[in-house]
């Protein structure tokens, strides 16, 4: 016991209570809401992709199961030049 009296009387109490003293608890509060909402964002935004791989996944499965044929995009030829600012010149 007296190892551990020696040890709280080396801890400065004064220093602690000095700066306890200083902490603003309105702005404690608003740290702690919005380390919250940035908690529950950052989930979301971070398992979102995970989401939207594990769905696609879903639906390749169910394509190559069930053998849904699946067809490419047919894509209009694009007629003209290139002209200024990306546009297309009719010839």
């Amino acid at each position: 016991m007296v190892a551990a009296t020696r040890r709280l009387e080396a801890v400065p109490v004064d220093q602690i209570a000095e700066h306890a003293s200083q902490v603003r608890a309105g702005q404690v509060l608003i740290t702690i809401i919005t380390a919250f909402f940035f908690a529950i964002g950052w989930t979301v935004g971070s398992s979102w992709r995970g989401v939207v791989f594990c769905c696609l996944a879903v639906r390749y499965g169910y394509r190559a199961g069930a053998r849904v044929p699946v067809a490419a995009p047919q894509l209009e030829p694009v007629r003209g030049r290139p002209g200024p600012g990306g546009t297309f010149i009719e010839e």
